[in-house]
């Protein structure tokens, strides 16, 4: 499997995973507890042993929740996540895993700033080199764009 490109700079979230149809399957199980780990290490970022800490603003959390909507009306499947977490004080939501969705999604496409891990599946080389080199443009104009600043 691959990872296509995965950005974490400050308070900008952009994950995309390809993963090969014959591994997909052990690929999500690993990702499903690897992200378990994570929930047991969320706390403020200068405390110690946090893995992961709040969105930015009320309105992340709100880009958040209109994304996983846009997500699931357009056939996407939250495989692990999609809540907030609301006993805790703070701009707190759980990471997502989103499958069964297409590269070429408006929302996967989309910038969201939020911690939504989209994972496609890859049936054949051909595919996985046209995923790359949309990512590839994609990321390049995000890095045009904060260059130019």
């Amino acid at each position: 499997y691959y990872f296509v490109f995965f950005g974490v700079l400050s308070k900008i979230y952009w994950i995309l995973k390809i993963v090969q149809e014959k591994v997909y399957d052990e690929v999500l199980s690993r990702l499903k507890k690897a992200y378990q780990q994570i929930e047991s290490r969320i706390g403020l970022p200068f405390e110690e042993n946090v893995l992961y800490g709040p969105l930015h603003s009320k309105q992340a959390v709100n880009d958040y929740q209109q994304a996983l909507q846009q997500i699931q009306q357009v056939g996407g499947k939250i495989f692990y996540g999609g809540q907030i977490y609301k006993q805790r004080k703070g701009n707190y939501v759980q990471p997502t895993i989103i499958t069964d969705i297409q590269h070429n999604t408006p929302i996967v496409q989309q910038e969201t700033f939020v911690p939504i891990l989209y994972v496609l599946k890859c049936k054949v080389k051909h595919s996985f080199v046209n995923s790359i080199r949309l990512c590839f443009l994609f990321c390049l104009v995000i890095w045009r764009s904060c260059s130019m600043e």
